[in-house]
């Protein structure tokens, strides 16, 4: 009678840090930080100034036949920019050509001093494609460090040049590639997942299709009202939205930071070792008369994945988290390590249990 009165204290009081823990777990995993809901990007007498988590982007009005076009007889891009007072240090979209998928973008971005110029979203240049890196110190120096810096970027078959403030030419062997996207969109001052927000400030943007630079869209961020703007196709979300969603996407532009990417190891794998725990000793507290406790590790790693993928999938739709194959194996690590580690500390109570039956009784 006592071992049954110690077996239903184990069970309450494991079930409730059980509760308690997935509730933890569930703020932390889905709390979107320092993200704000509400549109804040700007546009004014500056020109169109990013954020850390805003967009702007337009409709998607470029098909596949216009963008085709572009690749094979090329296009060119005009850029008057303000890049930020503070270097980023990690990598920044400028402006991109996408139908949400990062693997077909066409984008220009910066990463510290560098002006990027790229297909793809190879953020950590691991996979060695051909770009353009373009110095910004070398752009300030024909220029005061306070003025705008204006870049045209022309792209064909054979390749690419850049004038850098109406002077400098940079010549390359990079080639846009437009003809694998359906249908596009522009963005500015951030990719489609807001993953990536350049703090900067836009003055001007035009696009042109060759060979007689046929004019596409153009914007005068600087010195055209954003009524103007918005009836030219240019939608600045007033309440957060996100254009694609990619759960589970390999996080490609997180593989390089070093010790952070070890901290962020780390808590995705502690941070499930105590759930293991509880939950495998509530489960078995709650049947002690099992013998077999395989079904029992078995369904606590399977509770851990689900309720991993559940916060995975909902860290997709929040623009400061990233949902990712990574996070949700290292769970599933945290989760089996601490099953096993639950069904150790039960196999010791249990053989201390008479003991603590006998102290029961005194009482």
């Amino acid at each position: 009678m006592c071992l049954y009165k110690l077996n239903r204290i184990s069970h309450r009081a494991f079930f409730t840090l059980l509760i308690a823990y997935l509730l933890a777990i569930l703020i932390a995993g889905c709390y979107p930080k320092d993200v704000a809901l509400l549109k804040t990007i700007s546009i004014n007498e500056n020109g169109l100034n990013g954020a850390k988590y805003t967009i702007a982007e337009t409709e998607d009005f470029l098909e596949h036949t216009l963008l085709k076009n572009m690749s094979e007889k090329g296009f060119s891009i005009t850029l008057t920019l303000k890049p930020p007072a503070k270097t980023p240090q990690r990598f920044m979209v400028i402006t991109s050509i996408t139908d949400g998928n990062p693997d077909s973008q066409f984008l220009v971005g910066q990463w510290k001093n560098l002006i990027i110029v790229m297909n793809g979203n190879d953020y950590s240049d691991s996979k060695g494609l051909t770009r353009i890196y373009l110095d910004i110190n070398q752009f300030r120096q024909q220029n005061s460090a306070s003025n705008p810096v204006s870049l045209t970027m022309n792209f064909d078959v054979s390749g690419s040049y850049i004038t850098i403030n109406g002077q400098t030419q940079v010549e390359s062997p990079f080639k846009a590639q437009l003809s694998r996207i359906r249908q596009a969109r522009l963005t500015f001052a951030n990719s489609t997942n807001r993953l990536n927000g350049w703090p900067g400030t836009l003055k001007y943007f035009a696009l042109s299709v060759s060979p007689n630079q046929k004019l596409i869209r153009s914007y005068d961020f600087d010195n055209t009202p954003i009524n103007f703007l918005k009836a030219n196709g240019l939608t600045l979300p007033y309440n957060y939205n996100i254009s694609s969603i990619y759960p589970l996407a390999m996080p490609t532009q997180y593989l390089n930071q070093g010790w952070s990417a070890i901290v962020d190891m780390a808590i995705n794998t502690l941070g499930f070792i105590p759930f293991g725990i509880f939950l495998t000793y509530y489960l078995l507290v709650r049947d002690f008369r099992q013998i077999d406790f395989s079904p029992v590790i078995a369904t606590s790693i399977a509770i851990g994945v689900t309720l991993s993928i559940s916060i995975e999938l909902i860290q997709a739709y929040i623009p400061s988290r990233h949902s990712s194959p990574y996070d949700l194996a290292l769970n599933t690590i945290g989760t089996t390590i601490g099953s096993i580690v639950g069904l150790k500390l039960y196999l010791y109570t249990q053989s201390h249990k008479p003991k603590l039956s006998s102290l029961l009784r005194k009482y």
